[in-house]
């Protein structure tokens, strides 16, 4: 396999790792609240992130005439407004308690570090040095690992490794960009652009996050902060999948686009992506009848056991997701942004639908099955529009 991809690989499964590791200190050192006080956070943050990302990490690499200055100033201006926005939804609508909200403004501040890097991350993309995002990523990850150990063992919490990580991240992120700061180089036309073209991407990416969230803020309402965090921690099974069929996306899509005008190769591409998917999760079947109790016991505690049912469909519904994400790649190739944002639309309608009528009665289970119907919905939708591209591209060769 390609050097420069393992690279990449290896930098975002250490970060999926880190994000994880996080999560696994909570279960085993800390409480319920605790652990559904900094979920239920993420779950907040990571749907503004996206909204107010315009599809950046999309638009780099497929609408080269973009500026690259402006896309550096707008994303700061939207980070701010990010966090604002962050701190009114936490005061105005949430149950969290006063003593939780320096944990909760902490795990804004490491997500909206990050997403300032993806910036970076992108044009290196574009570049096809993956390898230089994998390295960053691998940095990052282990010093932020390193904090997190070092501090939950000195202070029994996560708010003053996490401060200095995100501290860290926006000062070099703002050192490195620099030169790209000057409001003498806005440009309102390309303002028009980047909405235009951005607002679909952002819409479509707000939507997919919900997907996931909206059945932790049913569980909040209709059940507990501690639901949550057992709803979160089973799903951070599907996460650790998707760090790696997000890095495929990311090697695959310059690719892709190079090539988008040759019928035969796309369609080899959207046959490959079928079967390679329905050939791993066989397997993988096999595998969970064989040693998903002692991965449960393993990766949780034995009071985990108790969800083996959901995990299990939890993780063979992924899948599905897995699926549509690479079936991104022809309908982000050829610029149908709209066709994503109307299939994220109708999936956030069937999971808000679901978790109304099942997570009431079913707790756990119920946001279960909603991520089951959330990935059926997707898959389906996004595979019809996928071959409907691929039948429009009229060269063969």
């Amino acid at each position: 396999m390609n050097k420069n991809f393992l690279v990449y690989l290896a930098g975002n499964i250490v970060f999926g790792f880190t994000q994880w590791f996080v999560i696994v200190l909570i279960i085993k050192f800390g409480t319920k609240l605790e652990l559904g006080a900094y979920t239920y956070g993420v779950a907040v943050i990571a749907p503004i992130l996206l909204m107010m990302s315009y599809g950046y990490s999309t638009l780099i690499v497929t609408k080269p005439e973009l500026q690259k200055s402006m896309i550096y100033l707008t994303r700061w201006l939207n980070m701010i407004i990010t966090f604002t926005l962050y701190g009114l939804f936490i005061w105005l609508w949430s149950d969290i308690t006063s003593d939780l909200y320096k944990l909760m403004a902490v795990i804004a501040l490491t997500k909206i570090a990050e997403s300032l890097m993806e910036i970076d991350y992108s044009y290196a993309i574009k570049l096809n040095k993956h390898w230089k995002v994998g390295v960053y990523k691998i940095i990052f990850s282990l010093y932020q690992l390193c904090l997190i150990v070092v501090g939950y063992y000195k202070c029994s919490n996560l708010f003053l490794p996490l401060l200095i990580y995100s501290t860290t991240v926006i000062i070099f992120a703002t050192y490195k960009s620099r030169r790209q700061f000057s409001f003498k180089t806005f440009n309102w036309q390309q303002l028009l652009m980047l909405i235009k073209f951005g607002m679909p991407l952002s819409i479509a990416l707000f939507l997919s996050s919900l997907n996931t969230n909206i059945p932790k803020y049913a569980l909040e309402n209709y059940k507990s902060l501690a639901d949550v965090g057992i709803f979160s921690s089973l799903i951070i099974f599907y996460s650790a999948g998707n760090v790696f069929y997000y890095s495929l996306y990311n090697f695959l899509l310059p690719r892709v686009v190079d090539r988008q005008h040759n019928r035969s190769f796309l369609q080899r591409l959207l046959l490959l992506i079928l079967t390679g998917n329905g050939v791993i999760l066989l397997g993988l079947i096999i595998l969970e009848a064989c040693f998903i109790e002692s991965a449960i016991k393993l990766v949780f505690n034995a009071q985990f056991l108790n969800y083996k049912r959901e995990l299990l469909i939890i993780i063979t519904s992924s899948f599905a997701v897995y699926t549509s994400t690479l079936l991104d790649l022809f309908i982000n190739t050829f610029q149908k942004y709209t066709f994503n944002t109307v299939t994220q639309i109708i999936s956030v309608c069937v999971v808000f639908i679901g978790s109304i009528y099942l997570i009431p009665i079913y707790s756990v289970f119920g946001a279960a099955l909603t991520f089951v119907l959330f990935a059926i919905t997707v898959f389906s939708l996004k595979l019809l529009i996928s071959i409907f591209i691929i039948r429009g591209v009229k060269h063969g060769d």
